[in-house]
């Protein structure tokens, strides 16, 4: 079973993200005196895990045909019958 450790950098670049955008009030007590290089820095973090999450989800698409012409010798021909 893999440990889950959660990113706490993310954690703050998306309560920065949702109080600019005004879904929370205010800001959590640790953040309160950030810089705006500090804020910077978490929205540049927040977009490369996106890229990096979003590179993730086309690597598992990419493999999928192989997978499924591998699985496909395997499966029952279910063309016509052929009598002969």
């Amino acid at each position: 079973m893999a440990y889950y450790k959660p990113d706490h950098k993310l954690q703050k670049a998306n309560d920065l993200i949702k109080f600019t955008k005004g879904e929370i009030e205010e800001l959590p007590r640790s953040m309160k005196n950030i810089t705006q290089d500090e804020k910077d820095e978490l929205i540049l973090y927040k977009l490369k895990s996106n890229d990096n999450y979003t590179q993730t989800l086309q690597d598992r698409i990419n493999e999928y045909p192989g997978v499924f012409n591998a699985m496909g010798k395997f499966m029952p021909y279910k063309g016509p019958p052929v009598y002969g």
